[in-house]
């Protein structure tokens, strides 16, 4: 049985939480992942701990392309842990469990293209970064102009690391962060 923490999301796989109050959930003492406390091993459990959480934030896409198909209108967020992945929304957790389950399947047998999404916050955050960093270093320099006079050239720098930041962060999806 998956867990439900209330008709707006659910926790997959189940076996990462459990219920400790009512319309709460944290993560299962047995299974969180606390091996980072010990100086011994540190970058071995770190690149484990990294991993999983890739693992995951792949499988989360793919359960997050499979959900869309099947409900087009529905609004649907995702957050990936090294324990699992939540998915906030107004679906069942039935309907979770079922896609979760196939994207694991298709994931496996080589359909790689679902690890990948569109609206994945790693391409927020690198348009994001690279927009506010070309804006930021337009408007140093040259102090014979004011910072009003610059904001031309600053918009203009935005404009263009927001266009050069759709392949770099599909990229960054694809080698870092999934």
């Amino acid at each position: 049985r998956l867990p439900v923490t209330s008709d707006l999301h659910a926790v997959f796989p189940p076996k990462s939480i459990h219920n400790t109050k009512r319309d709460q959930i944290a993560p299962d003492p047995d299974l969180c992942y606390n091996g980072l406390t010990h100086a011994k091993g540190y970058t071995t459990d770190m690149l484990k701990m990294v991993n999983a959480v890739r693992q995951n934030h792949a499988l989360e896409h793919a359960t997050m392309h499979l959900l869309s198909q099947r409900n087009p209108y529905v609004q649907l967020v995702g957050r990936s842990t090294a324990t699992g992945f939540i998915i906030y929304g107004s679906l069942t957790a039935q309907e979770v469990a079922a896609a979760a389950s196939e994207a694991l399947v298709r994931l496996q047998q080589g359909e790689s293209h679902l690890a990948f999404h569109p609206r994945c916050g790693t391409n927020l955050a690198v348009t994001g970064s690279l927009a506010g960093t070309a804006a930021y270093g337009a408007t140093l320099g040259g102090r014979s102009r004011s910072k009003l006079d610059r904001l031309p050239l600053a918009l203009m720098a935005s404009v263009l690391a927001v266009i050069v930041a759709q392949p770099i962060s599909q990229t960054v999806q694809q080698r870092v962060t999934t």
